[in-house]
């Protein structure tokens, strides 16, 4: 193994993570899980040989908040249930030789926990075991599929026309009331202080 290169160990005799490969350690080999971030410094591994070919089956990275799992707002950081039919829509894609990598902006280990609760399946999260030294935080996929993905023919007009159907702008005024800038209403404007002028009359000596 290389120094710094990220393979898909098992560890432990039965766990499989993505890892980093640090080196030695006491003697022993050293792995950073790319997913969770820890460390494991363990002599009971093995490097994980993948399935061949299955690097050229097509990837389809799915999002997972409103994609697989149920989002609510206010509810967040909870996450919710399987959305009905994502389960099954995810066992098609493998019964057609697809491959699927979830991508979030959540916690990669809680994610990969949930999918395993609910018993998806998955190739990684945020990451692709297959080509694991190309990713720079984004999956390579031939498909992305998010419910607030935009989908862009090459015009920009139109693109820009879909955007501001989705979210309203924010105004210079919006901004303004949003975060409080220090405006206040007429009752609490203070008034200027008027300066009196005493007047002194002049005094002339008798």
């Amino acid at each position: 193994m290389k120094q710094d290169r990220i393979y898909p160990v098992k560890v432990c005799g039965n766990r499989t993570v993505v890892a980093r490969y640090r080196g030695l350690s006491g003697g022993m080999p050293l792995f950073e899980d790319v997913v969770t971030g820890n460390r494991i410094r363990t002599d009971e591994f093995e490097v994980m040989t993948l399935e061949k070919g299955r690097e050229r089956a097509p990837v389809i990275a799915l999002d997972f908040d409103g994609t697989i799992a149920e989002y609510d707002p206010p509810a967040f950081p909870e996450i919710g249930q399987p959305i009905k039919g994502a389960k099954e829509f995810v066992d098609k894609l493998y019964e057609k030789g697809m491959r699927v990598v979830v991508f979030t902006c959540r916690a990669a280990a809680e994610v990969q926990n949930w999918l395993e609760e609910h018993q998806f399946k998955y190739d990684g999260v945020n990451i692709d075991p297959y080509l694991p030294n190309t990713n720079s935080g984004k999956p390579i996929a031939d498909v992305y599929m998010d419910d607030r993905g935009l989908h862009f023919s090459g015009n920009y007009d139109q693109a820009l026309k879909e955007i501001t159907s989705r979210v309203k702008p924010a105004t210079s005024e919006a901004v303004a009331e949003e975060a409080g800038d220090g405006e206040t209403s007429p009752e609490e404007t203070p008034q200027p202080v008027s300066e009196k002028t005493e007047e002194h009359p002049d005094k002339t000596s008798s």
